[in-house]
C-alpha cells in the first residue's frame, strides 16, 4: 500500500539568502522566509540557526563549536550566521554535524569574520594531506644537487643559493655576494606552492603570488597578513626542484633497464 510519493527534495541552502549577506535585525524573517525571527540561538519554525556573537566559537575558518544546543535530529542542519554590528548579521552558510560533539561544518568564513569571532592568528588554510611530503621530496632534491647546481632564480631575475636543509625543515637560502642574509624557505611554505602548482594544472593560468595567495589564505586576508616575501623563493625553488622530482637519476634508470 502506498502511504506517501515523494515529489521532491527541498535542499536547506535553497530557503537561506545566498552565503555571504549581511541582514539586519528586523529583516531576518524575511530573508529566511520566516513570520518571526530572534537572533537567538536554537530551534525557530522547525529551523535550527546558529548565531556567532562571541569570540572563540569559531575553532577553524570551518568549523564551530557551541554548547547548550538540542540534541540535533538525524540529518539536521542549521543556520549559521555571525554578528557583523550592532543591526546586522552576515549568513555564513548551512551548517553541519560533525563526528565530534557540539562540532559543526560550515562553508569557509572570510578573514574579517575569523579575525572576529576565531580563535588563534592563523589566517591560513589547512594543507591538503600530502602536500608536505611533496615538499620534502623536492627539498631532498635539491639537497642532492651538486654544490656548484645549488642555486634557484625567482622571476625577477634574481638568484639564491641553497645553503642546506633548515633545522625545522625547508631550505636555507641566501642572495649571495652583495644579495640578502641567509633566510629559510620552510616546508609550509613549499607545501602550499605545490597546491598552487596542482591548481594551475587544473583551472591554467600562471603560478604566481597572488596565485599562491589565493589558495593559501581566507578570502579578503590582506597582503600585510601573508608570506608573500617567502612566497616567491618558495615558488623559485619548486620550479627548480620540480622537474628533479620527475626525472629519476640515470643509475636509476640503468637499473631499472637491467
Amino acid at each position: 500500500m502506498v502511504i506517501a510519493k515523494l515529489e521532491r527534495a527541498i535542499a536547506p541552502e535553497s530557503l537561506a539568502p545566498p552565503t555571504g549577506t549581511v541582514i539586519a535585525d528586523d529583516d531576518l524573517a524575511t530573508r529566511f522566509g520566516l513570520h518571526e525571527l530572534h537572533p537567538k540561538t536554537g530551534r525557530q519554525a522547525g529551523h535550527l540557526f546558529l548565531f556567532i556573537d562571541t569570540k572563540g566559537v569559531l575553532e577553524s575558518p570551518d568549523r564551530l563549536r557551541l554548547t547548550g544546543l538540542p540534541t540535533p535530529w538525524p540529518g539536521e542542519t542549521g543556520f549559521a550566521l555571525a554578528r557583523e554590528s550592532d543591526s546586522t548579521w552576515r549568513y555564513l552558510g548551512v551548517a553541519r554535524t560533525t563526528e565530534s560533539a557540539n562540532v559543526w561544518s560550515i562553508p569557509e568564513v572570510d578573514f574579517r569574520t575569523w579575525r572576529r569571532w576565531g580563535t588563534g592568528r592563523s589566517v591560513s588554510r589547512a594543507l591538503p594531506e600530502g602536500a608536505l611530503a611533496r615538499a620534502q621530496e623536492v627539498v631532498d632534491h635539491l639537497l642532492a644537487l651538486p654544490e656548484s647546481e645549488r642555486t634557484i632564480t625567482a622571476h625577477d631575475g634574481k638568484t639564491a643559493r641553497l645553503l642546506g636543509p633548515a633545522e625545522k625543515g625547508g631550505l636555507r637560502i641566501d642572495g649571495g655576494q652583495g644579495g640578502f642574509s641567509a633566510r629559510t624557505i620552510s616546508l609550509t611554505d613549499l607545501a602550499w606552492i605545490a597546491v598552487a602548482h596542482d591548481d594551475v594544472l587544473k583551472l591554467g593560468g600562471t603560478l604566481d603570488e597572488p596565485r599562491v595567495n589565493r589558495v593559501r589564505y581566507l578570502e579578503g586576508t590582506p597582503k600585510e597578513s601573508t608570506r608573500w616575501i617567502d612566497s616567491a623563493w618558495a615558488i623559485a625553488a619548486w620550479e627548480r626542484g620540480f622537474p628533479l622530482v620527475l626525472t629519476p637519476p640515470l643509475r636509476v634508470q640503468v637499473e631499472a633497464e637491467n
